[in-house]
């Protein structure tokens, strides 16, 4: 049932009810029905779908084609992939039993050693919790050979709207100085 806003219209606690629960099945459908778009988005990536249609990459193309951010669409992009190697979770994703919002950040941090252990807690926890929960994870280390989240090395670069580039470099201490030394040279002689 499709219900209409007036000023004069005050509704009663049933209706409420009702309404409220027509939310929560819709928002259900919705999920599932992102489920399959995942999974048609990873099966489309692995077989390069978006090559020789004049785009870089998946996401770029999902951008485009169904009218998303460039960032929601990598989002997407890697969510799908991901999904691919976790099948509980691709599993409870399907049935409706995990939303999208904790599939995203359960995804960021399980493996297909832990994945059930984060679905066990993701079922009993709020989407806000799951998020922290997977933040808090990617910050300790839990491989011991393998450094903290925090102490890898990177280097991002995004495009911003008006075509400059944004570098992001993560990296030691002891090598801040002469790479910000080096990159300030490089700024100040450009024209």
């Amino acid at each position: 049932m499709l219900w209409s806003m007036s000023d004069d219209t005050s509704m009663t606690r049933e209706q409420l009810d009702l309404l409220a629960n027509q939310i929560a099945e819709l928002s259900l459908r919705i999920d599932v029905a992102k489920h399959s778009l995942l999974t048609n988005l990873r099966i489309f990536d692995a077989h390069d779908g978006w090559a020789g249609l004049g785009f870089r990459s998946t996401a770029a193309w999902l951008a485009w084609r169904i009218d998303i951010g460039t960032v929601a669409a990598r989002e997407h992009v890697r969510v799908a992939k991901a999904l691919g190697q976790l099948s509980r979770v691709d599993a409870a994703f399907a049935t409706g039993k995990l939303s999208y919002s904790k599939v995203r950040a359960i995804t960021r941090v399980a493996t297909p050693a832990t994945e059930q252990n984060f679905i066990d807690v993701a079922l009993h926890a709020t989407a806000s919790q799951i998020d922290k929960l997977a933040a808090a994870y990617r910050r300790v280390r839990v491989d011991p050979s393998q450094p903290a989240f925090d102490q890898r090395r990177f280097v991002r670069r995004a495009e911003t709207p008006s075509g400059m580039v944004r570098i992001e470099i993560q990296l030691p201490p002891e090598q801040r100085n002469s790479v910000h030394a080096s990159w300030s040279s490089s700024l100040s002689t450009a024209p």
